[in-house]
């Protein structure tokens, strides 16, 4: 009975790994925004982004990270994703909209792309289809129409990709 009680602790306690815990209330300054830690499973990164005279700040909160891999996580996009939609929204101009529609994806990047299981990813088409409707045809109304369902299919992926981060 002593040998059947020993091998229930020995693996019972090492099934799960531990979370990572980080000290609550910590304000981190990064190269374009800050890191805050706000309870001991979750962090929030904000970014701050600016075009012409226009400035937003995006943020997304990251769960059972460490700080360091809060500052390298993917998710960091969905926060630039999300200051330069309030941008391009803000913008009354359609040209330059269109303008800092083009800058923030190119921001936000496709790292969600980059797993071991790739997805299926049609933004970069419609990404050419709103260039062409803008610098060809003059419609800027319409490339920022396609340009803002491009931001909101790559932040749905980085949540998706990397969902077991994101809070």
């Amino acid at each position: 009975m002593t040998r059947l009680a020993t091998f229930v602790v020995l693996f019972g306690s090492c099934s799960a790994p531990a979370k990572p815990s980080v000290t609550p209330g910590q304000v981190i300054s990064l190269e374009d925004g800050t890191l805050t830690t706000r309870d001991a499973q979750s962090i929030e990164i904000t970014v701050h982004r600016a075009f012409a005279q226009h400035q937003a700040n995006g943020s997304i909160v990251l769960k059972d990270l460490t700080v360091d891999e809060a500052r390298r996580s993917p998710l960091g996009r969905v926060a630039r994703g999300r200051a330069w939609l309030q941008i391009v929204h803000a913008i009354e101009v359609p040209e330059q909209g269109y303008l800092a529609a083009m800058r923030g994806l190119d921001d936000m990047g496709t790292e969600y792309l980059h797993v071991k299981k790739p997805m299926l990813d049609d933004t970069g088409m419609h990404v050419k289809l709103a260039k062409i409707a803008a610098e060809e045809h003059g419609d800027y109304p319409t490339a920022l129409s396609d340009l803002e369902r491009v931001y909101e299919s790559r932040i749905r992926a980085y949540l998706v990709v990397f969902k077991q981060h994101a809070d």
